[in-house]
Protein backbone atom coordinates (compact mmCIF):
# COMPACT_ATOMS: atom_id res chain seq x y z
CA UNK A 1 0.00 0.00 0.00
CA UNK A 2 0.92 3.81 -0.38
CA UNK A 3 3.59 5.07 1.82
CA UNK A 4 2.38 7.26 4.66
CA UNK A 5 4.21 9.89 6.97
CA UNK A 6 3.31 7.72 9.93
CA UNK A 7 3.65 4.21 8.76
CA UNK A 8 7.02 3.70 10.96
CA UNK A 9 4.22 4.14 13.66
CA UNK A 10 2.05 1.29 12.80
CA UNK A 11 2.25 -1.90 14.97
CA UNK A 12 0.40 -3.88 11.62
CA UNK A 13 3.45 -3.91 9.55
CA UNK A 14 6.05 -5.70 9.78
CA UNK A 15 8.32 -4.92 6.37
CA UNK A 16 8.83 -1.76 4.73
CA UNK A 17 10.23 -2.27 0.47
CA UNK A 18 11.65 0.96 -0.27
CA UNK A 19 11.50 1.64 -4.15
CA UNK A 20 10.72 5.35 -4.08
CA UNK A 21 13.29 8.26 -5.12
CA UNK A 22 16.85 7.56 -4.30
CA UNK A 23 16.25 10.72 -2.29
CA UNK A 24 13.51 9.28 -0.18
CA UNK A 25 15.64 5.96 0.62
CA UNK A 26 17.62 7.51 3.52
CA UNK A 27 14.58 8.97 5.46
CA UNK A 28 11.89 6.01 4.81
CA UNK A 29 14.54 3.47 5.77
CA UNK A 30 16.18 5.19 8.75
CA UNK A 31 12.71 5.57 10.10
CA UNK A 32 11.77 2.08 9.51
CA UNK A 33 14.53 0.86 11.46
CA UNK A 34 14.01 2.57 14.38
CA UNK A 35 10.30 1.40 14.60
CA UNK A 36 11.35 -2.36 14.50
CA UNK A 37 10.84 -2.65 10.39
CA UNK A 38 12.66 -4.85 8.09
CA UNK A 39 13.82 -2.73 5.46
CA UNK A 40 14.53 -3.71 1.81
CA UNK A 41 15.73 -0.90 -0.13
CA UNK A 42 16.00 -1.38 -4.38
CA UNK A 43 19.51 -0.17 -5.59
CA UNK A 44 20.67 2.26 -5.93
CA UNK A 45 20.80 2.65 -2.33
CA UNK A 46 20.84 6.19 -2.01
CA UNK A 47 20.88 9.70 -3.86
CA UNK A 48 24.08 10.73 -2.01
CA UNK A 49 26.89 8.93 -0.31
CA UNK A 50 26.59 10.98 2.87
CA UNK A 51 22.40 9.48 2.84
CA UNK A 52 24.05 6.01 2.35
CA UNK A 53 26.36 6.40 5.26
CA UNK A 54 23.38 7.70 7.87
CA UNK A 55 21.57 4.45 6.28
CA UNK A 56 24.54 2.25 7.54
CA UNK A 57 25.10 3.81 10.91
CA UNK A 58 21.09 3.50 11.66
CA UNK A 59 21.94 -0.67 9.55
CA UNK A 60 24.46 -1.23 12.48
CA UNK A 61 22.23 -0.59 15.23
CA UNK A 62 19.50 -3.06 13.30
CA UNK A 63 21.67 -5.64 11.50
CA UNK A 64 19.51 -8.39 10.85
CA UNK A 65 16.78 -5.48 9.83
CA UNK A 66 18.39 -4.31 6.56
CA UNK A 67 18.87 -5.64 2.87
CA UNK A 68 19.89 -3.67 -0.36
CA UNK A 69 18.46 -5.32 -3.62
CA UNK A 70 20.56 -4.88 -7.25
CA UNK A 71 18.09 -2.59 -9.71
CA UNK A 72 18.55 -5.44 -12.38
CA UNK A 73 16.45 -7.75 -10.26
CA UNK A 74 13.63 -5.17 -9.18
CA UNK A 75 11.11 -7.04 -11.55
CA UNK A 76 11.73 -10.05 -9.51
CA UNK A 77 11.67 -8.57 -6.21
CA UNK A 78 8.41 -6.92 -6.82
CA UNK A 79 6.71 -10.19 -7.77
CA UNK A 80 8.19 -12.64 -4.51
CA UNK A 81 7.00 -9.54 -2.02
CA UNK A 82 3.63 -9.60 -4.16
CA UNK A 83 3.04 -13.37 -3.88
CA UNK A 84 4.29 -13.09 -0.01
CA UNK A 85 1.65 -10.15 0.85
CA UNK A 86 -1.20 -12.31 -1.20
CA UNK A 87 -0.73 -15.45 0.77
CA UNK A 88 0.66 -14.36 3.89
CA UNK A 89 -1.01 -17.67 5.43
CA UNK A 90 1.57 -20.03 3.86
CA UNK A 91 4.55 -18.06 4.56
CA UNK A 92 6.64 -17.16 8.01
CA UNK A 93 4.72 -13.95 8.20
CA UNK A 94 1.84 -15.07 9.04
CA UNK A 95 -0.32 -12.93 11.16
CA UNK A 96 1.91 -9.98 9.38
CA UNK A 97 1.53 -7.55 6.65
CA UNK A 98 4.26 -5.54 4.35
CA UNK A 99 4.12 -2.01 3.48
CA UNK A 100 5.12 -1.19 -0.23
CA UNK A 101 6.58 2.23 -0.69
CA UNK A 102 5.64 1.94 -4.58
CA UNK A 103 8.03 3.41 -6.57
CA UNK A 104 7.05 6.29 -8.55
CA UNK A 105 8.98 5.87 -11.83
CA UNK A 106 10.73 2.29 -12.17
CA UNK A 107 13.00 3.63 -15.20
CA UNK A 108 15.12 6.98 -13.97
CA UNK A 109 14.66 6.64 -10.11
CA UNK A 110 17.78 8.95 -9.60
CA UNK A 111 16.42 12.03 -11.54
CA UNK A 112 14.31 13.58 -8.84
CA UNK A 113 17.86 13.91 -6.83
CA UNK A 114 19.98 15.03 -10.13
CA UNK A 115 17.52 18.04 -10.18
CA UNK A 116 19.71 19.57 -7.31
CA UNK A 117 23.34 21.31 -8.51
CA UNK A 118 26.10 19.92 -7.64
CA UNK A 119 29.85 20.58 -7.17
CA UNK A 120 32.55 18.72 -8.36
CA UNK A 121 34.86 19.92 -5.59
CA UNK A 122 32.25 18.06 -3.06
CA UNK A 123 32.95 15.08 -5.11
CA UNK A 124 35.46 11.74 -5.32
CA UNK A 125 35.88 10.43 -8.62
CA UNK A 126 37.30 6.88 -9.51
CA UNK A 127 39.15 6.96 -12.75
CA UNK A 128 40.37 4.30 -14.64
CA UNK A 129 42.41 4.07 -17.86
CA UNK A 130 43.66 0.77 -19.26
CA UNK A 131 47.61 1.06 -19.08
CA UNK A 132 48.41 2.25 -22.46
CA UNK A 133 46.16 5.04 -22.36
CA UNK A 134 48.43 6.72 -18.89
CA UNK A 135 49.12 9.54 -20.44
CA UNK A 136 45.64 10.81 -20.88
CA UNK A 137 44.98 9.38 -17.69
CA UNK A 138 47.33 11.44 -15.80
CA UNK A 139 46.41 14.56 -17.90
CA UNK A 140 42.69 14.15 -17.02
CA UNK A 141 43.32 13.42 -13.34
CA UNK A 142 45.22 16.80 -12.89
CA UNK A 143 42.15 18.35 -14.21
CA UNK A 144 39.81 17.52 -11.75
CA UNK A 145 42.00 17.10 -9.24
CA UNK A 146 42.92 21.35 -9.95
CA UNK A 147 38.72 21.38 -10.51
CA UNK A 148 38.84 20.54 -6.47
CA UNK A 149 37.62 16.97 -7.36
CA UNK A 150 39.01 14.20 -4.85
CA UNK A 151 40.98 11.71 -7.26
CA UNK A 152 42.20 8.01 -7.52
CA UNK A 153 43.69 6.80 -10.69
CA UNK A 154 43.83 3.44 -11.02
CA UNK A 155 46.14 1.98 -13.99
CA UNK A 156 46.34 -1.16 -12.89
CA UNK A 157 44.39 -3.23 -15.83
CA UNK A 158 42.16 -5.13 -13.86
CA UNK A 159 38.78 -6.46 -14.83
CA UNK A 160 35.95 -4.75 -14.14
CA UNK A 161 34.82 -6.55 -11.33
CA UNK A 162 37.84 -5.67 -9.45
CA UNK A 163 38.08 -2.01 -10.39
CA UNK A 164 34.42 -1.80 -9.56
CA UNK A 165 35.03 -3.61 -5.90
CA UNK A 166 37.95 -1.06 -5.52
CA UNK A 167 35.81 1.81 -6.20
CA UNK A 168 33.31 1.10 -3.98
CA UNK A 169 35.50 0.81 -1.41
CA UNK A 170 36.93 4.07 -2.32
CA UNK A 171 33.23 5.46 -1.68
CA UNK A 172 33.75 7.12 -4.89
CA UNK A 173 31.16 9.56 -6.06
CA UNK A 174 32.07 9.23 -9.73
CA UNK A 175 33.44 5.91 -11.61
CA UNK A 176 35.37 7.01 -15.55
CA UNK A 177 36.52 4.64 -17.11
CA UNK A 178 39.08 5.35 -20.11
CA UNK A 179 39.44 2.40 -22.62
CA UNK A 180 39.66 1.75 -25.85
CA UNK A 181 36.54 -0.39 -27.69
CA UNK A 182 35.64 -2.04 -31.02
CA UNK A 183 34.57 1.05 -32.71
CA UNK A 184 36.07 3.44 -34.23
CA UNK A 185 33.90 6.40 -32.73
CA UNK A 186 33.86 7.67 -29.55
CA UNK A 187 31.43 5.84 -27.42
CA UNK A 188 30.28 6.76 -23.67
CA UNK A 189 28.16 4.07 -21.75
CA UNK A 190 26.13 4.15 -19.07
CA UNK A 191 24.06 1.38 -17.07
CA UNK A 192 20.85 -0.07 -18.45
CA UNK A 193 18.63 -2.85 -19.31
CA UNK A 194 15.46 -2.51 -21.00
CA UNK A 195 13.79 -2.02 -17.63
CA UNK A 196 15.47 0.65 -16.06
CA UNK A 197 19.07 3.01 -16.53
CA UNK A 198 21.61 5.22 -14.47
CA UNK A 199 20.22 8.35 -15.08
CA UNK A 200 23.45 10.22 -13.81
CA UNK A 201 25.32 7.49 -15.75
CA UNK A 202 22.96 8.96 -19.08
CA UNK A 203 23.61 12.21 -17.93
CA UNK A 204 27.81 12.03 -17.51
CA UNK A 205 27.85 9.99 -20.60
CA UNK A 206 25.96 12.57 -22.70
CA UNK A 207 27.97 15.31 -21.14
CA UNK A 208 31.01 13.59 -22.43
CA UNK A 209 30.37 13.29 -26.08
CA UNK A 210 29.30 16.86 -26.08
CA UNK A 211 32.86 17.86 -25.57
CA UNK A 212 34.10 15.05 -27.43
CA UNK A 213 32.08 15.80 -30.47
CA UNK A 214 34.62 18.33 -31.84
CA UNK A 215 37.82 16.55 -31.41
CA UNK A 216 36.28 12.65 -33.07
CA UNK A 217 33.61 11.24 -34.53
CA UNK A 218 31.26 10.12 -31.63
CA UNK A 219 28.45 7.56 -31.20
CA UNK A 220 24.94 9.44 -31.77
CA UNK A 221 23.89 8.90 -28.53
CA UNK A 222 24.94 7.42 -24.88
CA UNK A 223 24.58 3.77 -25.18
CA UNK A 224 23.48 1.49 -21.98
CA UNK A 225 25.86 -1.95 -21.14
CA UNK A 226 25.65 -4.29 -18.58
CA UNK A 227 29.50 -4.24 -18.15
CA UNK A 228 30.22 -5.44 -14.94
CA UNK A 229 31.90 -2.18 -14.03
CA UNK A 230 28.50 -0.61 -14.77
CA UNK A 231 26.66 -2.59 -12.82
CA UNK A 232 28.35 -3.69 -9.77
CA UNK A 233 29.82 0.21 -8.67
CA UNK A 234 27.63 1.85 -6.13
CA UNK A 235 27.85 5.33 -7.69
CA UNK A 236 28.10 7.06 -10.46
CA UNK A 237 29.85 5.75 -13.56
CA UNK A 238 30.69 5.62 -17.00
CA UNK A 239 32.56 4.12 -19.33
CA UNK A 240 34.36 6.22 -21.98
CA UNK A 241 35.73 4.01 -25.15
CA UNK A 242 38.13 6.41 -27.41
CA UNK A 243 38.13 4.49 -30.37
CA UNK A 244 39.17 1.10 -31.93
CA UNK A 245 41.26 -0.62 -29.96
CA UNK A 246 44.52 -2.01 -31.60
CA UNK A 247 43.39 0.96 -34.47
CA UNK A 248 46.65 3.32 -35.65
CA UNK A 249 44.67 6.25 -36.75
CA UNK A 250 43.11 6.05 -33.15
CA UNK A 251 46.56 6.05 -31.10
CA UNK A 252 47.69 8.76 -33.42
CA UNK A 253 45.02 10.81 -32.83
CA UNK A 254 45.16 10.53 -28.84
CA UNK A 255 48.82 10.95 -29.02
CA UNK A 256 49.15 13.76 -30.92
CA UNK A 257 45.64 15.34 -28.73
CA UNK A 258 46.43 14.09 -25.44
CA UNK A 259 45.76 17.29 -23.66
CA UNK A 260 42.58 18.94 -25.78
CA UNK A 261 41.17 15.61 -25.49
CA UNK A 262 42.01 15.60 -21.56
CA UNK A 263 40.68 19.03 -21.07
CA UNK A 264 37.66 17.81 -23.10
CA UNK A 265 36.90 14.82 -20.72
CA UNK A 266 37.22 16.78 -17.70
CA UNK A 267 34.82 19.45 -19.15
CA UNK A 268 32.49 16.74 -19.38
CA UNK A 269 33.29 15.44 -16.32
CA UNK A 270 32.10 18.50 -14.94
CA UNK A 271 28.98 19.44 -16.80
CA UNK A 272 27.77 16.03 -15.91
CA UNK A 273 28.22 16.46 -12.13
CA UNK A 274 27.22 19.83 -12.06
CA UNK A 275 24.54 20.41 -14.38
CA UNK A 276 20.91 19.60 -12.69
CA UNK A 277 18.99 17.28 -15.24
CA UNK A 278 16.06 19.47 -16.68
CA UNK A 279 14.74 16.98 -19.56
CA UNK A 280 15.63 13.06 -20.64
CA UNK A 281 19.07 13.27 -22.09
CA UNK A 282 19.62 10.96 -25.66
CA UNK A 283 17.92 7.65 -26.18
CA UNK A 284 18.80 4.62 -24.02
Amino acid sequence: EPATPYADERADLDAVLVGAWPYLHAPVTIAALDAGKHVLTEARMAATGADGRDMLRASLAHPDLVGVCEEVFTEVLFQAVQGLVRCVRLHAWEHGAALVVEPVHQVGVEREGLRRARRLDERRVYLWCTPGLQPLGAAVGRGLAESGAEIVIDVSGDLDSVVADDANRYEADVLLALRLGDRREVCAHHFGTERSRSESGLHLAAALLEELSGLAPVAPFPEPKRYAILRETRMTAVVCELGLDGDVETMGRLVTNNAVIARAVVRGVRHGVERPIQEPVGDA
